[in-house]
């Protein structure tokens, strides 16, 4: 049987995104209650299963995610400045966000060279980036072997049925452990409540769903296996960045929150039988 294409509408009604044509073939009960973050060994995606399109991590938790406070800042923020001028000023934050990422990078590429990264450092020309590179020094300067991260990769879980992008796996006080970066602004609830913000929680969801997804794709089996996970979130006046330690067990109990958030997802998928699925938050009428 030929799978049901479908396309996936997430986000808000402002600013939708779109999961186009991804095939209507849920993971098993069997991969629910098997899939796990610390692996064994990696494995070979089903023949079939392989050729199916996968939707990303990020639309997947969009979409079964309250949008209701991002609408509402988005909607303030359109009336504060029109919205040709918040559409740049969300295209500013996306180039600021992905330009910082690509920096990082190249500071982890650098090592622990410190006269070499204070070059490179002084040698970006934006300052909000600059004082995101500050930021990050400290944290590379702790890893350990760092010209060996495994940097931005793509991922695809065989059996959880989902893809993605992870910064890097990096090795942090002898723990092999999988990194994101966040550039917080600081009124941002995570840079201002930490562990007690929702965006922590969202956080840690995506670490432990991308560990897990890392450590089943063979592509990758000859690398270390990343059971834990490491926030790090870098701020934008240049001060020394929080670091917050996933643990094992926290990463466990996580990725069985992800897999109630993917089950929440497919079966919005599979009972409806409409070709395009309108998940964007939009406010009643």
């Amino acid at each position: 049987m030929i799978p049901r294409k479908c396309t996936i509408r997430y986000g808000t009604s402002i600013t939708p995104n779109f999961a186009k044509l991804i095939d209507a073939v849920p993971p098993t009960d069997a991969d629910f209650n098997s899939s796990v973050v610390a692996v064994e060994k990696r494995m070979i995606e089903n023949k079939d299963l392989a050729k199916l399109r996968r939707p990303s991590l990020s639309a997947i938790l969009s979409a079964i995610s309250d949008q209701k406070a991002l609408y509402l800042w988005q909607k303030a923020k359109i009336d504060e400045m029109g919205l040709s001028s918040f559409k740049a000023y969300m295209t500013d934050r996306m180039a600021l966000g992905t330009r910082t990422h690509t920096r990082v990078e190249e500071m982890l590429r650098i090592g622990h060279d410190e006269a070499k990264l204070a070059q490179i450092i002084d040698s970006e020309k934006q300052a909000a980036i600059r004082n995101y590179m500050k930021s990050a020094l400290p944290v590379i300067l702790e890893i350990q072997d760092p010209e060996s991260a495994i940097c931005e990769k793509r991922v695809r879980h065989p059996m959880l049925a989902y893809q993605g992008r992870f910064d890097a796996v990096v090795k942090y006080k002898d723990n092999w452990s999988i990194l994101d970066w966040k550039t917080a602004p600081a009124r941002s609830s995570f840079s201002q409540q930490g562990e007690d913000s929702l965006s922590y929680i969202s956080y840690v969801r995506q670490l432990a769903a991308y560990a897990s997804a890392f450590n089943y794709d063979v592509r990758y089996e000859n690398l270390p296996i990343a059971k834990q996970g490491l926030l790090v979130s870098l701020k934008e006046d240049g001060a020394p960045a929080e670091v917050y330690q996933i643990s094992e067990d926290e990463m466990e109990n996580t990725l069985g929150d992800v897999k109630e958030k993917l089950k929440e997802f497919w079966n919005k998928v599979m009972s409806s039988k409409q070709a395009n699925i309108d998940l964007a938050y939009k406010p009643a009428n």
